[in-house]
């Protein structure tokens, strides 16, 4: 397959790192995974007979897009045993993150995972880390590793805190990060934004990234800027702090998960605007956003009564709302006709934090 690059920028430093760990950690439409299976792909190529290895964390995940994604830009059809064999011999297995464990035997000459910050931990990446020592012929035997921003987690510990970075185009987030360790392997780390690959992205797609950093803040920061302090952001609706709270408490860790809250940040009048967010847990550090609600130039009884009444009608199963100035007023109000609200609406909790 070929693609087209521009020299010097993300994509064409991540494709010819040399790197142990090279990482590629950009915001959508960047073509990480495109990136990735053609840095794994090439390298069965060039060493015959390598066993390689792609992890996701989600079954569904992996069959319905990892793979299909790998037919599609290779134009060939991975066998229902999620292998694929290349005609030099090289196979490359297709696997999720259940499946890993039972690979205890297995020797890799290159693995990749594939949002790799859907994994809570490093714990997948140290055990495909263990398996990397095939004798296939190379001097290196990468992980290679593409992931969505997600605050400060092991992959930002593993990859950049603490590591040299050089500016590659601050405008589009291009960063080339890279350190280490104490035995001479190199972590490569390669940042941008969705902007950076907008040359081979449609307009209107463009634009309505654009619209995402007034319409869904959060998720433009995150998912679009790649910005990690995303979760230390002032005006965040949630903090990581508070959902690792909110993750301790003894409705939080029930079978299932599926934890409701809400989070509202408030203004009056202004420029401002209110806003309330409904996220539910769907893992252990896994959340997806149920509702996201904006309104303005409305005074604090209006604001104070939307929030009670969207709170009872998502049967959120807690609330956090920033309590500094404006907000200490609708606090106090809803506190105070809590009991009332609890016996209108079954299963409302009291506002917290």
């Amino acid at each position: 397959m070929e693609i087209k690059v521009q020299k010097g920028d993300y994509q064409d430093r991540f494709l010819f790192s040399e790197a142990k760990f090279p990482l590629c950690k950009s915001g959508i439409g960047t073509g990480k995974t495109l990136l990735m299976l053609v840095k794994i792909f090439a390298y069965c190529e060039k060493y015959p007979n390598t066993t390689a290895l792609i992890v996701r964390k989600e079954f569904t995940d992996l069959h319905d897009s990892t793979i299909k994604d790998f037919e599609t830009y290779f134009q060939v059809k991975v066998g229902s045993d999620k292998n694929y064999v290349l005609p030099c011999g090289s196979v490359i297995m297709f696997r999720h993150a259940a499946e890993i464990e039972v690979l205890k035997n297995i020797n890799l000459g290159i693995a990749g995972i594939e949002q790799a910050e859907e994994f809570e931990d490093d714990t997948q990446f140290q055990f495909i880390r263990d398996r990397l020592r095939q004798q296939n012929g190379a001097e290196i035997r990468p992980l290679v590793v593409i992931a969505n921003a997600n605050g400060h987690n092991w992959i930002y510990n593993l990859w950049m805190a603490g590591a040299h970075r050089e500016e590659i185009d601050g405008a589009t987030g291009q960063y080339y990060y890279t350190k280490t360790d104490k035995e001479g392997q190199i972590y490569d780390c390669l940042t941008a934004t969705t902007f950076a690959n907008e040359r081979n992205l449609p307009p209107d797609f463009i634009r309505d990234c654009r619209a995402k950093e007034i319409d869904a803040p959060n998720h433009y920061r995150q998912y679009i800027a790649n910005d990690d302090d995303i979760t230390q952001q002032d005006d965040f609706v949630f903090t990581f702090q508070e959902l690792e709270e909110a993750r301790k408490r003894e409705y939080a860790i029930r079978e299932g998960y599926g934890l409701k809250l809400m989070g509202f940040d408030i203004a009056r009048y202004g420029n401002d605007k209110n806003a309330a967010v409904c996220i539910q847990q769907m893992g252990a550090l896994i959340w997806k956003v149920r509702h996201v609600d904006q309104w303005e130039k409305h005074d604090l009884a209006y604001t104070t009564g939307r929030i009670i009444s969207t709170a009872a009608e998502l049967r959120s199963d807690g609330n956090i709302i920033d309590e500094d100035g404006i907000g200490a007023g609708p606090l106090d109000a809803i506190n105070a006709n809590i009991k009332d609200v609890e016996r209108q609406y079954k299963g409302f909790r009291n506002i917290v934090y």
